[in-house]
């Protein structure tokens, strides 16, 4: 995965996704700006020859249905705290499963969003990805309870064999 946040245009994408497609990574994460150019979005994942992920910046279903409906992410990242709770999360959730369209959610959090996050992907088993900021702290309320393993797997206690790759 190639996490970019928006530094280029079009064409400059669709050159770096040629650029790296020896590499095969699994996708190219919000490679355009602005992030709301759908089409332009569209345009790199075809041309490029690579698939592309986005939606952390986006809010609530209706940029969602955008961004799918235009075929410009083969990879959905709502952010439960951004795309405006739980009940807009599992609607993004749906439309993506209309469409074929795989979630990689994005929660860079290390509180209730990153718990939510949790929660609402444990409802799945489509061996989901999640992208968070990984980082040992020092203090942590839910210890030995939630933990992030050194291969990037978050194990969550209370439901035997769950396993979600960050």
């Amino acid at each position: 995965m190639v996490d970019m946040n928006c530094p280029m245009d079009g064409a400059t994408a669709i050159a770096f996704a040629h650029a790296c497609r020896e590499a095969k990574p699994m996708f190219l994460e919000e490679p355009v700006w602005p992030p709301e150019d759908f089409a332009t979005l569209a345009e790199v994942r075809s041309k490029g020859g690579l698939d592309v992920a986005a939606g952390e910046n986006a809010c609530t279903e209706h940029q969602f249905r955008q961004m799918i409906t235009a075929v410009a992410v083969s990879h959905a990242q709502p952010s439960v705290i951004k795309v405006g709770g739980i009940t807009e999360y599992l609607k993004v959730a749906a439309l993506a499963d209309q469409h074929g369209v795989r979630l990689a959610p994005h929660s860079p959090y290390f509180g209730p969003g990153f718990l939510a996050t949790l929660q609402l992907m444990s409802l799945r088993d489509d061996g989901t990805f999640v992208e968070v900021f990984y980082m040992k702290r020092a203090a942590c309320l839910w210890r030995s309870r939630i933990d992030v393993d050194g291969s990037g797997n978050v194990a969550v206690a209370g439901r035997a064999g769950t396993w979600l790759r960050a």
